[in-house]
């Protein structure tokens, strides 16, 4: 019964979104649906497709949700991933042999006790329930169905080669419009344009650490991959890809992203020794002679905002705000959404600053404390850490060498850990619904490499799998 009311509910919210679509899409909705049997038929019999088609399409759409591409925003993102997920339940629940063997423990536990305190927050705190549970659901609850769905679908070595093309095409395209952006902007759309030297490198997001952090982990699976051939060409390929996202971080221009590029670049070192300090002394001397030459522009606005101090200023007044709402509010916050309601109420005094207007806490973890309280943040970064404690638990357990070893798995901690600094920079999961699912997929194939070498028992597997609680 548990199983049904699931599959059900989640039901009910896709039909409620598909109806807001249909209002909202009109002549494009319809034809939508011609095309809807045959896509249900693709994603119920290989339902990975779907993250495929996530990755691929829906960075063109993240910068900027009006008029047609709000139309495929709502397709892609709100749309495809929930009602793939209820198709992976419906078809686990209608089986009776060969259920799926993954079995969902504490951490997505968590992550249903999450989403219950954001619900229970928004109804006694906020002032629209009704609007501010569908911010919640673009915000929150699709990447937790990204998270659920690769859980349930478990992907092998073999989904994740099927990935790579996808992979590589999207690193080259935004690489591409990235470099483009700042160097030739006019023969971009207006849209992917950068309009002014604060605006940095984006791509076709719309901010530079969700740019930066989404080349690094295109880049770090095609390394992986193309590290562990014996074909030559794809071990090119794998340090141009690596190199074109680190190329692409450091003109981003943006010091968070810089901050978390030099973490992954040196777990990179620690993991490949022999090809990132050739890489790294190839890449300075480069830098050096470039940033000497052609390059000199860049440079100096490098060294500009290493030195700018009045973003730094602009952080450091609105942290003290975020600290005042928290230190006011540490249980249940402000309110969901209320940040930019109450933030004023605790401004202080910091230097010189007392005209300048920040309204975000450009932290995003503090910000979630300030709106939802200390507990929402335990509970939001709870999952990671069971599953970093299942990672340590295994370690030695899994495979030294291939693809799909302890070095993949190293790699995808080296990318939440680039997303948690980039974090603290920024609003991610207020702004940037592309990040904050990107945070989700990586925990998702984290805890899809850990689950079978962890025992029975432990906290990651401490239920049945779903699918089978159809059967009590």
């Amino acid at each position: 019964m548990l199983a049904l009311l699931i599959v059900l509910a989640l039901g009910l919210v896709i039909s409620g979104m598909v109806a807001i679509t249909a209002v909202e899409g009109g002549p494009l909705f319809i034809a939508a649906l011609l095309v809807l049997a045959p896509a249900a038929i693709v994603f119920f019999r290989y339902p990975f497709v779907a993250v495929m088609l996530w990755l691929l399409i829906f960075p063109f759409v993240a910068r900027d949700v009006t008029g047609f591409q709000a139309t495929v925003y709502r397709v892609v993102h709100l749309a495809m991933i929930p009602i793939t997920l209820w198709l992976v339940l419906v078809k686990s629940w209608a089986q009776t042999r060969n259920r799926p063997v993954v079995r969902f423990g504490l951490p997505e536990y968590v992550m249903l006790l999450s989403l219950l305190w954001t619900v229970a927050n928004i109804y006694l705190f906020g002032d629209q329930p009704l609007r501010l549970i569908m911010h919640m659901y673009d915000r929150v609850f699709v990447p937790y169905c990204m998270y659920w769905l690769v859980r349930l679908i478990a992907p092998t070595p073999e989904d994740l080669r099927r990935l790579l093309p996808v992979a590589f095409f999207t690193l080259i395209v935004q690489a591409t419009i990235g470099i483009l952006s700042w160097f030739a902007p006019s023969v971009l759309p207006v849209q992917w344009q950068a309009v002014s030297m604060e605006e940095r490198v984006v791509g076709t997001f719309k901010n530079p650490a969700v740019y930066t952090s989404t080349l690094l982990f295109l880049s770090m699976l095609i390394f992986q991959f193309g590290m562990n051939s014996k074909a030559l060409w794809l071990r090119a390929i794998a340090i141009f890809a690596i190199s074109v996202a680190f190329l692409c971080t450091l003109i981003s221009f943006s010091r968070g992203s810089w901050l978390g590029g030099t973490l992954v670049g040196i777990g990179l070192t620690m993991l490949y020794p022999r090809v990132f300090i050739r890489l790294g002394a190839v890449g300075v001397v480069s830098l050096v002679i470039l940033g000497a030459t052609v390059l000199n522009h860049e440079a100096a606005f490098a060294l500009e905002r290493l030195d700018d101090e009045n973003t730094a200023g602009g952080r450091l007044l609105s942290g003290v705000k975020s600290l005042g709402m928290i230190d006011s509010r540490p249980v249940f916050g402000w309110g969901y959404g209320n940040f930019d309601k109450y933030d004023e109420q605790f401004r202080v005094q910091v230097g010189e600053m007392e005209n300048l207007v920040e309204r975000t806490s450009h932290n995003t973890y503090m910000t979630l404390m300030a709106e939802q309280g200390i507990p929402a943040l335990v509970l939001y970064l709870l999952p990671a850490f069971l599953w970093l404690l299942q990672s340590l638990a295994v370690w030695q357990r899994l495979p030294r060498r291939g693809f799909w070893s302890v070095t993949l798995l190293a790699m995808l901690w080296l990318l939440l850990l680039d997303h948690f600094t980039v974090s603290n920079f920024m609003d991610m999961i207020r702004f940037n619904y592309f990040g904050t699912t990107i945070w989700w997929i990586a925990l998702a194939l984290i805890a899809t490499m850990v689950a079978p070498y962890t025992p029975a028992g432990r906290p990651a597997v401490l239920s049945a799998n779903l699918a089978n609680l159809a059967n009590r």
